[in-house]
């Protein structure tokens, strides 16, 4: 399964669970021609992971890997930003893996 197949079903499973805000975080760069001055313009801090959610007033950051694959150095660096303002940072390769941990929190939250 691809990583963009897995962030759908992640994005689908949250917007189920209504007390969940999500959202796909789009990342990379284009250069583009305005007013005739090139400009290089980028989408969201590179590294970032590739689903946001809140949850109970606490930010989760969801990094999606095909099977086998790693993470980059930019996003161990943005992982760790991210865990040290206290937010969760959550790597999955597998739907069901994800859904299973987000299952818990549920439970564990109510």
């Amino acid at each position: 399964m691809t990583e963009s197949e897995i962030q759908k079903q992640i994005l689908e499973y949250l917007a189920r669970h209504h007390e969940c805000y999500s959202w796909r975080n789009n990342t990379g760069a284009v250069k583009a021609n305005y007013n005739g001055k090139d400009r290089f313009i980028r989408f969201s801090e590179k590294g970032s992971a590739d689903v946001f959610f809140i949850l109970k007033g606490k930010f989760y950051a969801v990094e999606v890997k095909s099977k086998g694959k790693t993470q980059s150095e930019f996003q161990v660096e943005w992982q760790k930003k991210i865990v040290a303002v206290g937010g969760t940072y959550i790597l999955t390769d597998d739907f069901a893996e994800f859904a299973e941990w987000f299952d818990k929190l549920i439970n564990k939250l109510k």
